[in-house]
């Protein structure tokens, strides 16, 4: 009986950690894209990398994942953003614009 409860214990949590990371990637897209839209850029590729993940101490234990994802100026171009997360908030973005990298801070409301 032991056995099976470990084996169904170890089960569901692979499946609870894989549906975390697919929330993480939906929210970064759906992030990603109102990005660039209300910038007048153009998101590429549809698709996001995880580039890493750390923990932090915020009020508790809490993990902090960045993404990448790319975006174009002109149609012509590639340009390279991140975004992370903290659970399923957004901490910060940035993107690599050639006119200067835009900060996107949501807690402090600032864009630099």
């Amino acid at each position: 009986m032991s056995d099976a409860a470990t084996l169904i214990g170890l089960l569901l949590g692979t499946v609870g950690i894989w549906h975390w990371s697919v929330l993480g990637r939906e929210r970064v897209l759906r992030i990603s894209t109102e990005l660039c839209r209300d910038l007048g850029l153009q998101r590429l590729d549809d698709s996001v990398a995880l580039r890493g993940m750390r923990l932090r101490w915020v009020d508790g234990p809490a993990i902090e994942r960045r993404y990448e994802f790319e975006f174009s100026t002109d149609g012509a171009d590639r340009r390279r953003g991140e975004i992370t997360l903290q659970g399923l908030g957004l901490i910060w973005a940035r993107l690599a614009h050639p006119n200067g990298a835009i900060f996107i801070d949501p807690s402090s409301g600032a864009i630099r």
